[in-house]
C-alpha cells in the first residue's frame, strides 16, 4: 500500500480511504497508477477486461 501510495503521492491512509469506497479517486491518481503499471486507465475503471499475454 505504501509503494502504490507513493505512485500517486497521496498517504497510506488515503488510499485505504478510497479503495475502501470513501473517498473517491482523482482522475490523475488513475491516469498516474494506469501509466505505472503500463494498462489502460478503462482497465483499471473496470471499462475494458485486462488482457494478458
Amino acid at each position: 500500500m505504501k509503494q502504490v501510495a507513493a505512485i500517486i503521492g497521496i498517504s497510506s491512509s488515503a488510499l485505504s480511504q478510497k479503495c475502501a469506497g470513501r473517498i473517491n479517486f482523482k482522475s490523475e491518481e488513475i491516469a498516474n497508477l494506469a501509466e505505472h503499471f503500463g494498462v489502460p486507465s478503462d482497465v483499471l475503471l473496470g471499462r475494458e477486461p485486462l488482457e494478458v499475454k
